[in-house]
């Protein structure tokens, strides 16, 4: 996800504005859920008006967001532990959280070129204590996973709790180091 802040301080950026970005008044805030270029899905852009509250536009562009997120359950988590690191070697990101929407950061990151090839992210909405205990998480929400390890011959993955706080760009850096690292 892309944040762009344009100045129309020229008949090109003007024209880039109107007529390839469709922007009809400026001020103007829009959301590309896709690659903007592309005009099916520039067809899918969101304009937001000036009457919008903060609050409105992040759960509208929240609903909007592509997910990349696979949804565990306590039927399906075991196997997921054991498939994603081993068979595919990805890392397994898993957002635990109980009653709430999954956050918009969470969501971005799903997308991010630069984790979707070596991660799969997936959520567990309200999981047993017992895989809370295997983790060591006493509260929720938590970001936990599992990295695959290279040696397949001993413990095949190694599992982690990330402690500091849950917000995209802290995170985002994290997961890049770990990732590269691994």
């Amino acid at each position: 996800m892309n944040v762009f802040i344009m100045d129309l301080d020229s008949a090109a950026n003007k024209d880039f504005a109107k007529n390839t970005l469709k922007l009809k008044k400026i001020p103007n805030f829009k959301f590309f859920p896709y690659n903007f270029i592309d005009s099916e899905k520039l067809s899918k852009s969101i304009d937001f008006s000036s009457k919008y509250e903060t609050e409105e536009i992040l759960e509208d562009i929240g609903e909007k967001v592509p997910s990349r997120i696979t949804h565990l359950s306590a039927e399906t988590f075991d196997q997921a532990l054991h498939d994603i690191p081993t068979q595919k070697q990805k890392y397994l990101i898993i957002y635990f959280y109980r009653g709430d929407d999954l956050p918009l950061f969470y969501k971005a990151l799903s997308n991010h070129k630069l984790l979707n090839n070596k991660i799969t992210f997936a959520a567990f909405l309200a999981p047993p204590d017992s895989v809370l205990q295997s983790f060591a998480i006493k509260s929720l929400p938590k970001v936990a996973g599992i990295f695959p390890k290279e040696d397949l011959s001993t413990q095949n993955f190694k599992l982690f709790t990330y402690v500091d706080r849950l917000e995209y760009s802290k995170l985002f850096h994290y997961l890049l180091q770990v990732s590269l690292i691994q």
